[in-house]
């Protein structure tokens, strides 16, 4: 009888760590040792995708050892100290097991290792989830009828923006990541909610030259902002016909060739005002373009971003040579 409850104790201290080490595990860790085919890590994390399910299995389990180590305790204290005197000493017995060894120790070492428990754990929970598989189904139910029976709805599962940036915070104090790298993640997750006009050069910055300007003119244009391209327009900067290249240019006019400035631009790249970055950033890739020209609502010239602008507003600036080199882009 004895070691039957010390069995029962010992189970129950199991299914403490199984519940808190499933509960608290990195689920990304367990996702690369799952892809390297570790079959401990697939086993671990298909009982996290299906945690609900092996919480029932748990709590099932964790209730027969608990119930059938207090009819066993309550049985060997009547024996001894008589009905009376033989159920108090009971009660208070196996409370202290239950609550120390059960419940408290196994738990605070589950915290603090999550990983490990849930590798060595994960083949024996899958079978206990299989054997307490009609009867886990069957409370999985109830709770779900309860909560639509109070018109309660289940909130969207994953993690909120604002919920990744504090596990970025926890992560740089943990020491998991730098400063840099927190930081550096942020400000991608700042992309989506940020329009591009946050970011181009407006329009009165724009430095660019008309199509009928003089060769020297353009020439002095490249070599006195070391400019890689510049916008080409017709009458005024609403009216860009292209992209002049600075190596395209200079080519030309190196090589003595009459330079034909409407044949050199390329087609300018278009985009409106409102467009978040993330959108700009996936556009100019897709088009190959490093370059675009952000419009208003009318169609007139708002501004100028380059693919450059867009890096630094990630990882901060790459390289300066003149505080207004954002005008366009440098090679």
């Amino acid at each position: 009888m004895i070691i039957l409850l010390i069995l029962l104790i010992s189970l129950s201290a199991y299914f403490s760590i199984v519940e808190i080490s499933f509960a608290s595990v990195n689920s990304i860790k367990l996702k690369k040792w799952a892809d390297k085919g570790r079959k401990e890590g697939q086993q671990a994390l298909y009982i996290v995708q299906n945690y609900d399910k092996a919480l029932a299995s748990i709590l099932i389990g964790n209730n027969l050892v608990n119930i059938g180590a207090a009819t066993i305790s309550a049985q060997i204290a009547t024996e001894i100290w008589g009905a009376k005197l033989g159920i108090i000493i009971s009660t208070l017995t196996i409370t202290l097991l239950v609550l120390i060894i059960g419940d408290i120790l196994p738990k605070t070492l589950a915290k603090e290792n999550p990983e490990k428990f849930a590798l060595y754990t994960g083949k024996s929970l899958l079978i206990i989830m299989k054997i307490f598989n009609p009867f886990s189904v069957f409370l999985m139910k109830i709770p779900k009828l309860v909560s639509k029976f109070l018109g309660f709805q289940r909130e969207k599962e994953g993690l909120t923006e604002e919920e990744i940036k504090l596990m970025l915070d926890i992560s740089e104090e943990e020491g998991n990541i730098e400063k840099i790298e927190k930081d550096m993640a942020k400000k991608i997750l700042d992309f989506n909610q940020l329009p591009i006009s946050e970011i181009a050069v407006k329009k009165d910055k724009i430095v660019g030259a008309k199509v009928d300007s003089p060769l020297d003119e353009i020439k002095a244009i490249f070599n006195n902002n070391s400019f890689a391209r510049i916008p080409i327009y017709r009458g005024d900067l609403d009216n860009i016909i292209g992209i002049l290249s600075a190596r395209d240019f200079l080519s030309e006019l190196a090589q003595g060739k009459r330079v034909d400035i409407e044949k050199l631009v390329k087609k300018p790249f278009f985009v409106l005002h409102n467009t978040n970055v993330t959108e700009v950033l996936q556009l100019l890739k897709k088009h190959k373009n490093n370059i675009a020209i952000v419009q208003d609502s009318r169609g007139n010239t708002f501004g100028l971003v380059t693919l450059e602008d867009l890096l630094e507003k990630i990882v901060g600036d790459i390289y300066d040579l003149q505080d207004d080199r954002k005008i366009v882009e440098k090679s």
